[in-house]
């Protein structure tokens, strides 16, 4: 690693890392905690390869998300023989499709360099206890002659006598362990540098979810950090209902939304939402991507959409009558379930008697929609629930009366023409 940071910017720096791991985890949790490590991050080996820096963000990148190789990397952080400069570091960190886009993912990730006179292990640790893999520069002690210019590992966990590494010029070289004393020797000579990096942080939810009904899904959305460097302008959520059309956007609703007033500073979260309808039964996802636009410099000035993302499964189930009847937009069902709202929900015993049929109706429905034979019996079945509630729903108050009156006078007539059929003793 070459130095790219001067003791000059330090103090901004070291404000960075202070302000932002307060951001992350309280301090008092950091002293509190003895120890900790972050497990499942993946290990890479740089074999003979000045790639030690690369390899590093080869690392945490797929811990975060998908693999990006380290030969991507290394050609964005401008990594030579002599090895890869700080910034060059935090640019491919930053790298996104703007400018032609890792092979695997188009956006790029929050990232800020961290330096100071004297370690940060407070600040480390909280970073660490908030689940963040710090890359650190050291020397090259015990890496070997080929890698004279220094050395970056990646920082993963603490305990009370040092720190738990991966070193990517050993083979199998995953959480390892140094102390504090060998950790502060080796650090030094890079003026105690680090990146922290990692994707903003997207948080989706929905309602509940009922076809052929409306329901919200919303997403919180945090730029990870905190610092005066790297706000995002143009900040922005995109969803992207399923391709099946099972749930879409309501008519008017964009899917594209601006986050808050459009700019993000790290640290900083809004929130979102979008109204859609479900348009049938089925299990699929809906994706939201969170993005804003940062500057940054390396040897030049470059310009990168960074952020986040995430998906929620949403699932519609079906229930006995849409199974009968093939479709939620049958009349018949649409008759059913104006029956339902209007007569049975206001009330608390016709509010049991459909929270039992939700709870009791999807397997049976799943089992009718696999055998397709009994359809046109459920079918017959459903006929008497189906003309009563035509009647209730379709009919006004006096058309009613009408219909009760004349269904108890049918009603009586037959029990008369019983009664002498029986007087006559023709009734077998």
């Amino acid at each position: 690693m070459k130095k790219s940071i001067s003791r000059g910017v330090s103090a901004v720096l070291i404000v960075t890392v202070l302000v932002s791991a307060l951001y992350i985890l309280p301090v008092t949790r950091v002293l509190a905690q003895a120890s900790y490590t972050i497990p499942n991050v993946p290990h890479y080996y740089q074999g003979q390869l000045p790639w030690c820096a690369p390899v590093s963000l080869e690392m945490v990148f797929d811990f975060y998300g998908p693999h990006i190789p380290a030969s991507e990397i290394a050609t964005v952080a401008g990594t030579t023989s002599g090895g890869t400069t700080h910034s060059g570091l935090r640019r491919a960190a930053h790298y996104s499709d703007l400018n032609g886009g890792y092979t695997a993912r188009g956006l790029g990730y929050s990232a800020f360099e961290y330096t100071d006179t004297q370690p940060w292990y407070n600040i480390l640790k909280a970073l660490i206890l908030a689940g963040n893999p710090i890359i650190v520069g050291l020397d090259s002690s015990g890496v070997g002659p080929e890698f004279p210019l220094g050395h970056a590992v990646v920082v993963v966990g603490f305990d009370s006598w040092g720190v738990v590494y991966h070193d990517p010029a050993i083979s199998g070289g995953a959480y390892l362990h140094m102390s504090y004393q060998v950790l502060e020797s080796r650090w030094s000579v890079s003026d105690y540098w680090g990146l922290f990096t990692r994707p903003w942080e997207v948080i989706a939810a929905t309602t509940p979810i009922v076809t052929g009904s409306v329901f919200t899904f919303g997403a919180t959305v945090t730029y990870v950090g905190a610092s005066s460097l790297y706000p995002a302008s143009s900040s922005q959520a995109t969803i992207t209902p399923p391709s099946s059309g099972r749930a879409t956007l309501i008519p008017g609703e964009p899917a594209t939304k601006q986050l808050g007033s459009g700019t993000m500073a790290p640290g900083e979260t809004q929130t979102v939402s979008w109204q859609l309808r479900c348009n049938n039964r089925g299990v699929d996802t809906i994706r939201v991507e969170a993005q804003g636009i940062i500057s940054g410099t390396t040897p030049y000035q470059y310009t990168d959409r960074i952020g986040g993302s995430d998906s929620v499964r949403i699932t519609q189930p079906c229930f006995i009558a849409t199974a009968a009847y093939g479709s939620y937009l049958d009349g018949h069902v649409e008759t059913l379930r104006n029956f339902r709202d209007q007569y049975l929900v206001p009330n608390p015993v016709g509010s049991a008697i459909v929270s039992t049929y939700y709870r009791l109706s999807p397997p049976i429905a799943e089992f009718i929609d696999d055998h397709p034979v009994l359809k046109p019996m459920v079918r017959a079945g459903l006929l008497p629930a189906v003309a009563m509630s035509t009647v209730a729903v379709n009919t006004t108050s006096a058309e009613k009366v009408a219909i009760v009156g004349s269904l108890v006078l049918v009603s009586v007539a037959l029990a008369m023409w019983l009664s002498r059929r029986r007087g006559k003793g023709v009734i077998s």
